[in-house]
């Protein structure tokens, strides 16, 4: 029993010798792993150094300027007066140099305050070879209270955001002596009715009272005409004052215990033309163009032309033909009004309408004249019957009788045609009321 080592203490042995060697191994990795980092440290302090001695080598490419920037010669232009066309190019070296950019002011505009605002009409401006003097006027009077639309011709339209925009701008295009036009303001619009059934000989001072009695403003009342023989119609063309409640007028039934009728007034379709610069879509007195002559097409007012007496050689200013401007058989006006005003059907005399209309009835009445009231007995069939026979007959004794001629025409080659179908589907309804006989009688 001695001699025999014990089990428990082989194992303690055992153990403690594991645990001795491992402590070794750890021992042992301790020194290489900081050697280990220790390089790394050094390699990356040795890549620092050398990126802080890196050098920045410029761009040895040449810079392309764009086509907008080439300085290309041309002639030079001839000056004119006009503050809008296009300015004389100039060429200068440091004009780089002054391209400080203006910082915006943030104003809002009338339309993001939530208030309702009346839209003023637009302005229509010709003759803008140059829209930088005309952008830079439009920001010192109105900031971010218009817009401009660039059109054909050398022409720009404006369009201020407020009436009181509007006013200040027209007021500063008329002093540069702008060239242009524009419309009516909608405040200022009167709006138009045509009163009906009113006799014409009323008293207008009574009747406008009756008419502000009912909550309107009149501004003038005008008794229509009859166009051929000037008589005075029931008819009255009333003017008033923009109100919100205007439309209520179409409701009044009843004047001054007279039964009428109020109605929207009738719109010509015709293109408006003004008697200033001889051009259509708008008028005198919103135009601020040059003025030219009806007759010579001078550059003077109608009233101020040399030549008082008529004249053979009068001259158009749109289409410089032989005749006014103010001729409604101009073709610049009649293309206007083919574009504006299509004609919905074509135009027809009266002697052609009566003669096809008296045609229609002449034979409306020979055709009433053949119908013959059926008294006979027979069944649809028979009658088909008998009529296709006759008919067989009648043509038969037709060519018997009747020599053909040597040619037939086209129009008797198609009358022929045409008997020849007609025959045939009489003789196969013929053949299909017979089979409908059959089936009837079989059923019964």
């Amino acid at each position: 029993m001695s001699g025999a080592p014990d089990s428990n203490q082989t194992s303690h042995a055992q153990s403690t010798y594991s645990t001795q060697t491992a402590l070794h191994d750890v021992s042992n990795t301790q020194p290489q792993t900081q050697t280990l980092m220790q390089q790394q440290q050094s390699q990356h302090t040795k890549n620092q150094d050398q990126c802080q001695n890196w050098q920045k080598v410029k761009n040895k490419k040449r810079i392309r300027n764009s086509p907008e920037n080439t300085n290309v010669r041309k002639r030079q232009t001839s000056i004119n007066d006009y503050w809008l066309n296009s300015p004389v190019e100039t060429s200068n070296i440091y004009e780089r140099l002054n391209n400080d950019e203006s910082t915006d002011s943030g104003k809002i505009n009338d339309n993001n305050t939530g208030k309702t605002v009346i839209k003023a009409p637009p302005i229509f401006i010709e003759g803008v070879e140059n829209i930088i003097p005309l952008k830079f006027l439009l920001d010192e009077i109105a900031e971010n209270q218009y817009t401009i639309k660039i059109l054909r011709n050398n022409q720009v339209k404006i369009q201020p955001l407020a009436t009181e925009k509007y006013i200040s701008i027209m007021d500063a295009l008329k002093k540069k002596g702008t060239q242009g036009f524009t419309y009516q303001s909608k405040t200022d619009r009167k709006f138009k009715v045509v009163l009906r059934n009113m006799h014409p000989t009323i008293d207008l001072a009574e009747l406008k009272e009756e008419i502000e009695a009912k909550n309107h403003k009149v501004i003038s009342i005008t008794n229509i005409l009859h166009a051929g023989t000037k008589k005075p119609l029931p008819l009255f063309f009333v003017e008033m004052k923009q109100k919100k409640n205007n439309k209520d007028i179409y409701s009044i039934n009843k004047l001054l215990n007279i039964i009428v009728s109020f109605e929207q007034a009738y719109k010509k379709r015709e293109i408006p033309q003004c008697t200033q610069c001889q051009t259509y879509g708008h008028t005198k007195n919103y135009c601020f163009k040059g003025p030219r002559c009806v007759k010579c097409a001078g550059k003077h007012m109608t009233n101020d032309c040399p030549r008082r007496e008529k004249f053979a050689e009068v001259k158009c200013y749109k289409c410089e033909r032989n005749y006014p401007a103010s001729y409604k058989g101009c073709e610049v006006y009649k293309q206007l009004q083919q574009k504006l005003y299509p004609r919905l059907r074509p135009k027809q005399k009266m002697g052609q309408t009566d003669k096809s209309i008296h045609q229609k009835q002449q034979t409306n009445i020979t055709a009433a004249r053949q119908i013959q009231p059926y008294t006979s007995n027979n069944t649809y069939a028979q009658i088909s019957k008998k009529n296709i026979e006759s008919f067989e007959q009648q043509v038969c004794d037709n060519n018997n009788n009747v020599e053909q001629p040597a040619a037939l025409t086209t129009e008797q080659q198609g009358t022929n045609k045409i008997e020849e179908l007609i025959l045939q589907l009489i003789s196969k309804m013929d053949t299909m009321l017979n089979l409908l006989a059959a089936m009837i009688t079989k059923m019964n």
